[in-house]
């Protein structure tokens, strides 16, 4: 208990120094300074979770601890699952549309590009990937344009939702791996062309 308090302590002097700095404007923007302040919300959790537990050793339960962050009506559940700060596609708005910039050129141009010309223009190539070369015989070039754009949609919500949970990983995995897999096709794609 007494190192969750000096650690909660220190984390809200170290708050105070920082906002007698700064505007509060400048703060809304310093991904540092949210994180900082969820740490301080979670080191509060914790300090109230071992007062309960010193009140009633054997269930935990049963402490009149109350969690000065949490607001009035929330229980610490759903406090514990809002992640703190906005969006990482806010707060990281710029990285967010080059990240996906990349990702629409190289999957959504530059492998639908070279997947047609390759399919289209160049007599005795044929689509090695079984289910569009059967959307491509079957639908044609709207069925696999809209292929192509689901593929992106999904990747793009689950990058969203990544953003919103603030979560790193699902945050940035679908831009790379929608960019790589489009530079790989490309790259096969003008192989195979430039061999015909």
């Amino acid at each position: 208990m007494e190192g969750a308090v000096e650690t909660y302590l220190s984390l809200v002097a170290r708050r105070r120094r920082i906002e007698a700095r700064r505007d509060e404007a400048d703060l809304a923007d310093d991904e540092r300074y949210r994180e900082l302040t969820g740490e301080i919300a979670a080191r509060r959790r914790q300090i109230d979770t071992l007062l309960a537990e010193i009140d009633d050793p054997v269930t935990g339960a049963g402490g009149d601890a109350v969690d000065a962050d949490a607001a009035p009506g929330v229980d610490d559940a759903s406090v514990a699952s809002v992640p703190a700060g906005p969006p990482l596609y806010q707060s990281r708005s710029t990285q967010f549309y080059a990240l996906w910039l990349a990702a629409a050129l190289a999957y959504g141009v530059g492998d639908v590009v070279s997947t047609l010309y390759a399919t289209i223009a160049v007599p005795g190539l044929i689509e090695g990937n079984p289910v569009v070369n059967a959307l491509l015989s079957t639908a044609g070039l709207p069925g696999f344009l809209l292929l192509k754009l689901i593929v992106l949609l999904v990747l793009v919500s689950v990058s969203v939702q990544g953003a919103r949970q603030r979560e790193p990983f699902s945050y940035y995995w679908p831009p790379v791996v929608a960019t790589g897999i489009g530079l790989l096709l490309t790259g096969w794609n003008v192989r195979l062309i430039a061999g015909a």
